[in-house]
């Protein structure tokens, strides 16, 4: 549960936790190797290169999720200035539309002032 929690938290939250559960598996590994290593001095050189192999896959991985990240952060922001965009103009529009209809309820009074003017001199 925490796990999912975690997940759905921002991008740089997203990344930070990949990396400490990253640096935990190495570490644990690396505690193994050692482990392993004391009780067979013999295979430790075949050990060290599957571990290099290891730490690559791992560090790639790393450079996968943050490269993700980052375009999913990009991409997020896009969509938010876009949005904040159309909203303006949208707004923009609306301003315009409510100071023509102002302008033309001036004009109707205006012209209905001159004809209630003129009535009485009729």
């Amino acid at each position: 549960m925490e796990i999912e929690k975690d997940i759905l938290d921002g991008p740089a939250e997203f990344l930070e936790k990949t990396q400490n559960l990253l640096i935990n598996i190495l570490n644990e590994l690396k505690e193994t190797i050692n482990i392993i290593s004391k009780v067979d001095p013999k295979r430790q050189s075949e050990l060290e290169g599957h571990i290099i192999s290891y730490y690559k896959n791992v560090n790639e991985l790393s450079n996968v999720l943050n490269t993700k990240i980052n375009t999913m952060h990009d991409n997020f922001e896009f969509q938010v200035n876009s949005t904040i965009e159309r909203l303006m103009v949208e707004n923009q529009k609306s301003f315009k539309s409510e100071a023509e209809i102002d302008s033309n309820d001036e004009e109707e009074q205006g012209c209905s002032n001159i004809v209630l003017d003129q009535s009485p001199n009729v």
